[in-house]
């Protein structure tokens, strides 16, 4: 990333756009300096992304919100930070109990290469040869953990000894059945065993006790931490001498939007209300009930100010039970305890983008609360404003009695009073999980401006100079032929290279290949089992975002970064010439859309793809028989002992809305009776819920 120290280059844009970005780790850091490209040129409007993309998109908001005075210097100041050595790696932080799960984590790519050499070293032959290899990697692993093993060696020791002990006597014994009584026979096989014994306790017990506290830490101790490693805070029992993840992105969208006019933590509502309104949104997963949820929103969710005081800073936490919404007729369980989350809008943004980068285990999850099914049912909505919005009726004797039943809740005062096993517990985690890059964000029909994306895409295998086995190399190069490399670097010259790509609207993109196995080569490697379950996740996680983004008219405004193995994702402590590497692509992947994106072309494929929908969509309507089907649906709805679902009994909405489709069914029959446009996309028009 160039440094520049001046704010005139972000002052009065020429034009506008919207930006998504995809989830990712520490893939994240591509996205400021491809963010600092646009914003000379383009003023960001709708903001939106997934995990890492949330963070980025937040950081992003802040300084758009502040641009005229020195926002995005600042974003390049905070990014340019994360290039520090060790800085990004100590931005996760477990706490004394569950920082040796994250020590191993760091190291997984390793364990999983040293696993599977060390099965092809031994494949074909006896199991017993991968005992002692098999032994030594785990003993790597509870030592790479730093759990104290102390106690468990010297449990062993004691253990080895005793054995051999045991083992001493009874030779002892037994030659003296058989009439040979002598001391040797005794001390020297003890001194033997006991040093044998005593060395594989000394190794057994420590590897053991090793073990045993890693289960324990991963089935017991990480659920009591919100099923997280790392819960985004300092923990006062570790040594890190730097701010942790949640605490580092809320005080750098507090400094990147700081201006004199904002008071208080930035909200939603303080970008939308901005003199040039932000619109910010990203995704979570909502585990127990199985969807996704926009952010903000405005449901009514309950939290609990133990549970946040663990995930979020002190003003945070303060900001929310200040801002809690109240419902009239319902007293949540305890004092001070529970609280109804305020309105989306009075979020403070780092709120969101905590709840859409809980990437599971590695940050804890966010516990929240739902009413009961009964109660929710009762509760009545008074009017758009969210703080004003609901009640439940105490005058409904019907309703409260079945609420009493179903429940068995009291009622004091006109009030349901709900106790702790009344609230339903929902866990959210990661946005990436249901929807990792939402490019569906901000779309419209035929766009005033670009909604542009950016994708990472990680390739397979290890370079062929590497002397892989013969299953990696197979694996990069049909990764290779997979992705038509020779067009990718033609389409991205004058700014790009093979693994930055910027698609025009009638290129073939292809489609995210995942390396498993090559049954032409020879035998599977070890890992293609695993391989195998990991391609089914991703193909559930990934299968509509990867689809949607390879349409015509989204493919177009979507630029593609590739990353080598060791780049971003979980690679938690790279290498700063790794860090370089994806700064550059960062850059280069801004630079792409900046100087290389079509408007026009992008708005004429887009309405090409439209009209051929609505002509494939209107010509499955029947006009003979839906004219008077339409009328007679109209007036019989409206006649009460017909119980019709959403009966509208207003004479004149009735002619209205039967004006309204018969002029649209004339249409249909007139001038798009006939297709003229014989355009093939895979796109369809279709009524989906969010996202």
């Amino acid at each position: 990333m160039e440094p520049n120290n001046s704010n005139a280059a972000f002052m009065n844009p020429e034009l506008e756009c919207d930006l998504v970005m995809k989830g990712g780790a520490t893939s994240g850091m591509i996205y400021p300096p491809a963010v600092l490209r646009l914003a000379g040129k383009y003023r960001l409007r709708n903001i939106g992304g997934t995990s890492a993309g949330a963070v980025a998109a937040a950081l992003t908001a802040a300084a758009e919100l502040n641009r005229d005075n020195g926002g995005f210097v600042r974003l390049e100041t905070t990014a340019k930070a994360l290039q520090q050595p060790s800085f990004l790696r100590n931005l996760f932080q477990g706490n004394r109990q569950t920082e040796p799960l994250l020590k191993i984590l760091m190291k997984a790519p390793e364990y999983g290469s040293e696993l599977e050499d060390m099965a092809l070293k031994v494949k074909g032959k006896s199991l017993s040869r991968l005992l002692l290899p098999l032994a030594r990697w785990l003993s790597g692993i509870v030592a790479d953990s730093g759990i104290g093993l102390r106690k468990g060696r010297w449990s062993g020791l004691f253990a080895g000894v005793a054995a051999a002990l045991i083992l001493s006597a009874a030779i002892w014994v037994v030659a003296a059945l058989f009439g040979v009584v002598t001391n040797f026979l005794f001390w020297f096989p003890l001194l033997v065993l006991g040093l044998i014994f005593g060395a594989i306790g000394f190794k057994l017990g420590g590897l053991l006790t090793g073990i045993g506290k890693l289960y324990e830490t991963a089935t017991s101790i990480m659920p009591d931490n919100l099923f997280g490693i790392c819960s985004g805070l300092r923990d006062p029992s570790n040594t890190y001498n730097q701010v942790a993840a949640t605490e580092w992105l809320h005080d750098s969208i507090e400094k990147i939007a700081a201006n004199p006019d904002r008071a208080g933590l930035l909200t939603f509502n303080q970008l939308e209300a901005s003199h040039h309104p932000i619109k910010l949104q990203f995704v979570t997963t909502d585990i127990s009930a199985g969807r996704p949820y926009v952010l903000p929103f405005d449901d009514l969710f309950i939290f609990k100010k133990e549970h946040f005081d663990k995930i979020f800073t002190a003003d945070v936490v303060r900001h929310l039970v200040t801002k809690s919404r109240k419902v009239p007729g319902i007293r949540l369980p305890g004092h001070g305890d529970y609280y109804f989350l305020p309105c989306g809008s009075e979020w403070p943004v780092v709120v969101g983008a905590r709840l859409s980068m809980s990437f599971p285990f590695l940050f804890s999850s966010v516990p929240l609360f739902r009413l009961p099914q009964s109660v929710r049912q009762a509760i009545r909505k008074t009017s758009d404003e969210c703080n004003a919005g609901y009640v439940l009726p105490n005058t409904d004797v019907q309703i409260t009695e079945l609420i009493k039943q179903d429940i068995n809740a009291e009622l004091q005062n006109g009030e349901l009073l709900l106790q702790a096993e009344h609230l339903v517990p929902h866990w959210f985690s990661d946005g990436g999980i249901a929807s990792n890059f939402p490019i569906h964000f901000f779309d419209h029909w035929l766009p005033a401006r670009p909604t542009f994306g950016i994708t990472l895409r990680y390739l397979q295998g290890k370079p062929l100079e590497q002397g892989a086995s013969p299953q990696q190399t197979a694996a990069r190069r049909a990764y290779m032929h997979s992705l038509d490399q020779p067009r990718a670097v033609a389409a991205a010259a004058g700014g790009g290279d093979g693994d930055v790509w910027l698609p025009t609207a009638e290129d073939n993109v292809p489609s995210e290949w995942q390396a498993i196995h090559d049954p032409v080569v020879g035998m599977a490697e070890p890992s293609s089992v695993l391989k195998f379950a990991l391609g089914i996740i991703k193909t559930m996680q990934n299968y509509r975002d990867n689809m949607q983004a390879a349409l015509a008219s989204y493919r177009e405004r979507i630029v593609q970064v590739r990353l080598q193995p060791g780049e971003g994702g979980l690679n938690l402590n790279m290498p700063p010439a790794n860090v370089e590497k994806i700064i550059m692509k960062g850059n280069r992947a801004g630079i792409l859309l900046r100087n290389h994106f079509a408007l026009r072309h992008h708005q004429w494929a887009r309405l090409r793809v439209l009209v051929s929908r609505l002509e494939e969509a209107f010509g499955t309507i029947n006009t003979v028989t839906t004219e008077s089907t339409v009328a007679d649906l109209i007036r019989d709805q409206a006649v009460p002992k017909n119980d019709f679902p959403y009966r509208k009994d207003n004479p004149d909405w009735c002619a209205l809305e039967r004006d309204r489709v018969l002029a649209l069914l004339n249409l249909v029959s007139g001038p798009w009776r006939d297709r003229v446009d014989t355009f093939t996309s895979a796109s369809t028009l279709r009524v989906t819920p969010e996202p």
